[in-house]
């Protein structure tokens, strides 16, 4: 299961707040963009873990 799933699993079962899902998120996009960033994948990778 990709992150972005398992963190709306987390939150829809009520294991984590709505506040800690926007933040997890944001921290799952600012890393994969600084992989990308940083040339460790490319923009396909980059965009596909973000259209996940």
């Amino acid at each position: 299961m990709n992150a972005l799933g398992r963190l709306e699993q987390l939150l829809l079962s009520g294991e984590i707040t709505e506040e800690e899902y926007r933040e997890r998120k944001a921290v799952y996009v600012e890393t994969i963009l600084e992989l990308y960033i940083k040339g460790i994948i490319s923009k396909e990778q980059m965009q596909e873990k973000l259209n996940q």
